[in-house]
C-alpha cells in the first residue's frame, strides 16, 4: 500500500496532514498485451528513426 500525505482541510491549522492510504494493485500484462506494447514501441522508434535518417540526409545535402 501507499500512504500520502493530503492536508485534513481544516482551514484553522493548515500544517497538519491526515494520511491517504492508496491501494496498490499487483497487475500482471498478459502475453498478448505485452506483445502488442513491444511492437508499438518497436513501430514509434522506427518512425523516429526514419525521421531522423532523413532529416540528417537533407543536411548533409545543404552545401556549408
Amino acid at each position: 500500500e501507499l500512504i500520502v500525505q493530503v492536508p485534513n482541510g481544516n482551514p484553522n491549522n493548515s500544517n497538519t496532514t491526515a494520511p491517504f492510504v492508496l491501494p496498490t494493485v499487483a497487475w500482471e500484462p498478459t502475453e498478448e498485451a505485452t506483445a502488442l506494447r513491444r511492437d508499438t514501441i518497436r513501430r514509434d522508434v522506427e518512425r523516429v528513426q526514419r525521421a531522423n535518417f532523413i532529416h540528417f540526409l537533407v543536411l548533409c545535402l545543404v552545401p556549408t
